[in-house]
């Protein structure tokens, strides 16, 4: 759990964690994907959660480089002192993770064959796709967490119920600019819902987070449009704006 402490002193956020000691911060940064909504200060951003599960396989695939289609494959990597190839990715919506599945495997092998069929071939997948037998491969499975528009969250975040009262006007009036300050949950950030492309996204977010909390006056070098579709109120201006 998240609390706000007491104005006086230097943290302003007590976290509270099951069985272990409270941790104190003037600043913290939540970055735990869709489970952000298990706080109380983020229960109504709105998240898809989509299922994935990566297949590896024994063999050598000799690639330099990813190869992207309908799906991917990575080159190939010592895994336990045997060479294998690593491929996927299933895409379930709103499905949870958990132990990979024989089914998915076949999807796997699936998109592999309309991108790289001779790979295929390669690796005998072909043969066990036909047999049903996938003993001989491992997986993981996990789940992407993403946002409206697919473009992650990425900011200081306000109260949401502040935010709705003092902003009431938009309700009336899209194009209405209430002279009101923003409630900002002080010192509370998120970097969340990078779906899959957060390889990209976190360390671009990481700089933003980084001049956000270092009070940088010059946000210039970023422009004003993405600082504002990423941020984490856009989806409380959306309430306001659609009367959702």
């Amino acid at each position: 759990a998240l609390h706000q402490c007491a104005p006086s002193g230097s943290a302003l956020w007590r976290v509270d964690i099951e069985g272990q000691p409270s941790l104190f911060a003037k600043i913290v940064v939540l970055a735990m994907a869709d489970q952000v909504r298990q706080l109380s200060q983020c229960t109504e951003i709105p998240f898809t959660v989509v299922r994935g599960q990566t297949t590896t396989a024994p063999g050598d695939n000799t690639l330099k480089v990813v190869i992207s289609g309908e799906g991917y494959m990575a080159p190939s990597k010592m895994i336990s002192g045997e060479i294998k190839s690593t491929f996927g990715a299933t895409f379930h919506r709103d499905q949870p993770g958990g132990a990979p599945t024989d089914s998915e495997h076949l999807e796997n092998i699936e998109m592999l064959a309309m991108s790289a069929p001779d790979l295929l071939e390669k690796l005998g997948l072909s043969a066990m796709a036909a047999q049903g037998d996938f003993h001989t491969l491992m997986g993981r499975a996990s789940t992407r967490a993403s946002a409206m528009g697919s473009l992650p969250i990425v900011g200081p975040i306000a109260n949401r119920a502040l935010f709705l009262e003092r902003f009431k006007a938009i309700r009336l009036d899209a194009k209405a600019i209430p002279d009101a300050e923003v409630p900002w949950e002080y010192g509370l950030y998120l970097s969340t819902a990078h779906g899959s492309r957060g390889m990209i996204s976190a360390p671009i977010s990481a700089m933003i987070l980084r001049d956000y909390i270092m009070g940088a006056t010059d946000l210039s070098r970023y422009p004003t449009a993405l600082l504002a579709a990423i941020h984490p109120n856009r989806f409380y201006y959306r309430e306001l704006r659609y009367d959702l």
